[in-house]
């Protein structure tokens, strides 16, 4: 049942020339485009994440001085950490997937 699934998934079901091998290799490239898209969404809300401050800093400079607070880039630092975990994750699963591929 599992294997149905991954063989629909993959978009080879009722292709009885794939080997096993190749409908793995095929689930692969789209965990693969998967893991692509999911970074560079990260990356696109780490740099909004940013901006967002630092025009927050530009238009509210008085509040910022005035508390003597930290500085407009230190509320990005926890989307930063969460940006860096998600890419080095993604990044250890694309290494797996480059060397079961091979």
């Amino acid at each position: 049942m599992v294997y149905n699934k991954l063989l629909n998934f993959a978009g080879v079901m009722g292709d009885p020339d794939k080997s096993g091998f190749e409908v793995v290799k095929a689930f692969m490239k789209k965990l693969n485009a998967f893991l692509n898209i999911l970074m560079g969404s990260f990356f696109g809300v780490f740099i909004g994440d940013l901006i967002a401050n630092y025009k927050n800093y530009q238009q509210f400079y008085e509040i910022y001085d005035a508390a003597n607070s930290a500085p407009w880039y230190y509320g990005a630092s926890s989307s930063l950490i969460l940006f860096v975990a998600v890419v080095v994750i993604c990044v250890v699963i694309k290494l797996i997937i480059r060397n079961k591929t091979k």
